[in-house]
């Protein structure tokens, strides 16, 4: 555990409230953050009234033993004593919830009470003393310097996990109020990313597990509240951010409804339920995600390129004008269609595909190969004087051993179908498909991010990702051809 650097200690005898800056005397005199000195804080009470808090000067104190390392003195800006309890360590703690939850109450009353003050939004390090309803929020600078000293893990989960500051003032007190909320209610943190351009790229986009989802049993009105507050700031779609009267309305005043009576008992049954929802939900929304980042990613270098956007058009013209010779499923079987469907995975065929469907049935499959293509398309014209990789299909790949490749794989593998009910002399028949889809690994610079997270532009050999799915498919003839009209997923 990090080792805290808003201390309380005395000074000649006093007590003192210090902000260690973990610098030795010489190295602060070379930062300049005398100027820290300077800074005021505020002490803000439930029914309005405020009071400055100034730091009074710096000190050179000994800390604690830190493991094995040797005691070291460093510079600690310190000011009158605050008898408060600094609020990220108190709802960080799960063992005390319902302490956490009067806290932000509390937290909620004092900022609603002063909506025309200045206050530091950041949480961490926000000091709170529920006997006397008062709350010390620190210099703001003062507040960041000491907590960035107590290492990432505080810095993350305290501070910057907690706070949207591109949205305005009030939208802005209510997202932190949500994500604390979000804290309490689920043990995790929202928005839990470690990496800073990742983590503030979620909360931009509202990447995170509903509530629901993340607090099983949670009423419906208080995740409806948290998933508001805490939506994405970039969809006008989203419906309007709740301001903090609606959260005093929700949790009460301070020393009211304990956090139990926000959760109602879950059967087995529904736990399972809400188990396999939970899975399904991050593995559709990490897919999401990471698609539409590789394509915001990589638009500016294709929008960039003039040769590249031309070859977009042409292979789009390409396709306007073989429509009148797209394939069909005529004289096939209908288990050669669904053999054709999922083949045609690998060899990124989406006419082929769409040849094999009715109507919108497997639409998401389709657009997804659709888009492999046009990528691969505009990255080979792109880095045609390079020589690009063509892309494997995964049969070819595991047929060939599944080893390391800096070609990107693509495409299903494994496949087996069984027919469950209905035979060829009908008008309708019913198959099982279980199949692995394989997709690009980040580490494979020449394809799109999988699910698994951060992509690092490196053309080194790399495993790409297997995601194992078993379909229901229902097949229909049509005009006296086979045609998949329904595909249900499960996996």
């Amino acid at each position: 555990m990090a080792q805290q650097r808003i201390i309380h200690f005395d000074v000649e005898g006093k007590g003192a409230l210090g902000f260690d800056t973990r610098l030795s005397s010489q190295a602060f005199a070379q930062a300049k953050l005398s100027q820290f000195i300077t800074q005021e804080g505020i002490i803000v009470y439930s029914d309005g009234k405020t009071k400055p808090w100034k730091p009074a000067a710096v000190i050179e104190h000994q800390g604690p033993q830190e493991g094995t390392e040797p005691v070291r003195s460093s510079m600690v800006i310190w000011g009158p004593d605050f008898k408060g309890e600094r609020f990220d360590l108190l709802f960080e703690d799960t063992a005390r919830q319902d302490e956490a939850l009067d806290a932000l109450r509390l937290w909620i009353e004092v900022r609603s009470s002063a909506m025309d003050l200045q206050i530091p939004l950041w949480p961490a390090g926000t000091l709170i003393n529920l006997t006397a309803k008062a709350i010390l929020f620190p210099p703001e600078r003062l507040v960041m310097r000491s907590l960035q000293a107590e290492g990432e893990d505080t810095w993350f989960e305290g501070a910057e996990s907690l706070v949207n500051a591109e949205l305005p003032a009030a939208d802005a007190e209510a997202f932190t109020a949500g994500a604390i909320l979000y804290r309490i209610l689920s043990g995790t943190p929202p928005f839990p990313n470690r990496d800073r351009d990742l983590l503030h790229q979620d909360i931009r986009e509202g990447v995170f597990l509903p509530l629901g989802l993340a607090a099983p049993g949670l009423d419906e009105k208080t995740v409806a509240l948290v998933d508001r507050a805490i939506a994405s700031s970039k969809n006008p779609s989203e419906k309007k951010r709740p301001g903090l009267k609606e959260f005093r309305e929700l949790l009460g005043p301070v020393n009211s409804r304990q956090v139990h009576s926000f959760f109602r008992t879950l059967d087995e049954a529904e736990q399972a339920k809400i188990a396999e929802e939970r899975e399904q939900f991050q593995k559709k929304k990490n897919l999401q995600v990471n698609t539409r980042r590789f394509v915001i990613r990589n638009a500016a270098i294709i929008t960039g390129i003039c040769a590249a956007a031309l070859i977009v058009v042409l292979i789009v013209r390409s396709v306007v004008a073989s429509h009148a010779d797209l394939p069909t499923t005529a004289g096939m079987k209908s288990a050669e269609v669904v053999q054709s469907y999922y083949g045609a995975f690998g060899e990124m065929d989406h006419t082929l595909m769409d040849a094999c469907v009715f109507k919108k049935a497997g639409k998401g499959d389709i657009e997804m190969v659709t888009n492999f293509y046009v990528i691969n398309k505009v990255r080979q014209a792109y880095e045609y004087t390079a020589g690009a990789v063509a892309v494997i299909p995964a049969q070819q790949w595991v047929d060939s051993g599944a080893g390391p490749t800096a070609s990107p794989v693509f495409g299903v593998s494994d496949l087996q179908i069984r027919k469950t009910e209905g035979d060829e002399s009908g008008d309708e028949i019913h198959y099982r498909a279980s199949f692995i889809l394989w997709l690009p690994e980040p580490g494979n610079a020449e394809a799109p991010d999988t699910p698994a997270g951060n992509a690092q532009a490196e053309a080194a050999p790399a495993l790409p990702k297997g995601y194992p799915y078993t379909d229901e498919l229902k097949l229909i003839r049509h005009k006296g051809a086979w045609r998949i009209a329904e595909i249900n997923r499960e996996g």
